[in-house]
């Protein structure tokens, strides 16, 4: 069994930033309860990164006054079991989703695209946001029929002798 003292070393080589290890530490979070600056090591190596996550909804609320990010604000805040529904966390959701959330059920799976924002050190719980997915090239179809074309203007020019 690996200590948690090992766990949270920078160095240490069983620290892959994967959706398995955020789950790992998502259950060493629910298991024991550990200090602020604990609890800020163990999610570190995950805040650059997003992650797909399959989440139980248990519950929403508005989300009231000043979010994390400003893209959050008038959104829902979301309760959801993730990793086989033993860890319990609160996701941000933005705005736009608000009628998709208000349609949800207790038990309802969603898959979710999250990165972590942070801990709520009250309910013991790991804060994610939702991620936009932002293409990285958008395609255009025109619409091409003949009132769409545009005859070349040609313009004769006499040739001087």
């Amino acid at each position: 069994m690996l200590c948690l003292r090992c766990w949270l070393r920078k160095d240490s080589p069983f620290r892959g930033v994967t959706q398995d290890s955020l789950l790992d530490a998502l259950a060493k979070l629910k298991k024991s309860r550990l200090l602020s600056s604990e609890v800020d090591a163990l999610l570190d190596p995950f805040r650059e990164d997003t992650f797909q996550l399959t989440c139980s909804f248990v519950s929403s609320s508005r989300s009231l006054g000043s979010q994390p990010d400003p893209a959050y604000n008038d959104g829902y805040t979301i309760v959801c079991k993730v990793g086989g529904g033993e860890s319990e966390c609160s996701v941000q959701a933005f705005p736009s989703e608000n009628t998709r959330i208000e349609d949800l059920r207790p038990g309802d799976d969603l898959e979710l695209e999250l990165k972590v924002l942070g801990f709520d050190s009250l309910y013991q719980r790991v804060l994610f946001g939702q991620v936009v997915d932002t293409p990285t090239s958008v395609e255009v179809e025109l619409p091409v029929g003949p009132e769409d074309s545009v005859e070349p203007e040609t313009e004769t020019i006499a040739e001087e002798d």
